[in-house]
């Protein structure tokens, strides 16, 4: 994780349309932000994740509104997860819960 510093200054980075539709994100999960998180916050057992199968997915990234078409996921957004998994930046799934939900 980052110092606390940079996580805590992401929203205010961010321009005014982005960070409205960011607080209307974080919302949805109480109004905690990710990237204010401390490690002690997270839990990385396996076990807590929610069971993920290929139509969760495809119903997530087509079938829900988003400022992406079709096509941005269908290249960019997928390739990037790919090589940033493959190139090591991943290294520690961790999930936390809130509202009884992970």
């Amino acid at each position: 994780m980052a110092d606390k510093q940079s996580l805590n200054s992401y929203k205010d980075r961010l321009e005014k349309k982005e960070r409205k539709r960011y607080e209307e994100k974080i919302s949805l999960i109480g109004g905690r932000d990710p990237y204010a998180l401390s490690k002690g916050d997270l839990a990385s057992d396996n076990k807590c994740l929610p069971s993920v199968i290929y139509i969760d997915i495809v119903n997530y990234k087509i079938n829900n509104n988003s400022v992406y078409t079709f096509e941005h996921l269908k290249t960019y957004k997928s390739m990037e997860a790919i090589n940033q998994l493959a190139g090591g930046w991943v290294r520690d799934v961790q999930s936390m819960t809130v509202n009884d939900n992970v």
